[in-house]
């Protein structure tokens, strides 16, 4: 499985054992063996996880999970990044952090339990649009990306659906960009080569939704981010984050 495009695809999954069991499941569709998979050698111990991973990773399919430990989970997301997987299941921990080049996100499942309430519940339409838009990421080289996931017949799911499609019912944007984050942001935008000189990364900053809404409420721009910014770097720098 690969998309049109050659970008990887991601599998979204609610639940880890979902990650096995559709990672497990694909690779015996493509007669793969795992059982008789040799150790990946990067891999730094071997779990249960790490060792499925290790036997899918030689045949560009991965798996991405918090029972994964973060050297390893480092290992998939470089994978990702240079292209050297098509597919990927993971739970939710791949749509928090840097862009990566996903061409396609399927959504294994869209429900999650509710301990309290003892039920499945549609995840919310902010959650489920952070997970899509995964594909399709600024700084990834490529402008677009699909989507699919599934709604059974009955009511329930084809209304919890319509809520996906429906930008109206996501929150109010809320600015996560301002000078008191700059250290944070700086850091990201570096690690994701989103910008990897100072003044892309300041240009970067002054052209976001936090700088638009700063814009509206002071009439003097954006000028007193710039002392903030080189602040930032400095700290940046003296903490050895940045060269």
């Amino acid at each position: 499985m690969r998309a049109d495009d050659r970008k990887p695809i991601v599998v979204f999954c609610m639940r880890k054992q979902d990650v096995y069991q559709g990672c497990r499941e694909y690779c015996a569709s493509r007669g793969v063996a795992l059982d008789e998979a040799p150790s990946f050698g990067s891999l730094r111990q071997e779990t249960p996880e790490a060792t499925l991973l290790s036997a899918t990773l030689p045949h560009r399919v991965a798996i991405h999970c918090a029972d994964l430990l973060e050297d390893d989970r480092r290992e998939v997301e470089e994978a990702v990044r240079t292209q050297s997987v098509d597919l990927v299941f993971s739970t939710s921990t791949l749509a928090a952090g840097v862009n990566f080049p996903l061409g396609t996100v399927i959504f294994y499942s869209w429900r999650r339990w509710n301990r309290s309430r003892r039920i499945y519940e549609p995840i919310s339409a902010a959650e489920f649009h952070n997970m899509a838009g995964r594909c399709g990421r600024m700084g990834t080289e490529h402008d677009s990306g699909r989507v699919i996931f599934l709604a059974g017949d009955r009511m329930r799911d084809q209304l919890a659906a319509k809520v996906f499609l429906d930008p109206d019912h996501l929150d109010a944007l809320q600015s996560q960009v301002s000078p008191k984050h700059f250290s944070r942001l700086v850091l990201q935008l570096a690690a994701s080569n989103v910008a990897t000189e100072e003044g892309a990364a300041l240009t970067f900053l002054k052209s976001t939704f936090g700088a638009s809404k700063e814009l509206e409420l002071n009439a003097a721009g954006l000028d007193h981010w710039d002392a903030s910014f080189e602040e930032a770097v400095g700290d940046l720098r003296r903490w050895v984050f940045l060269r």
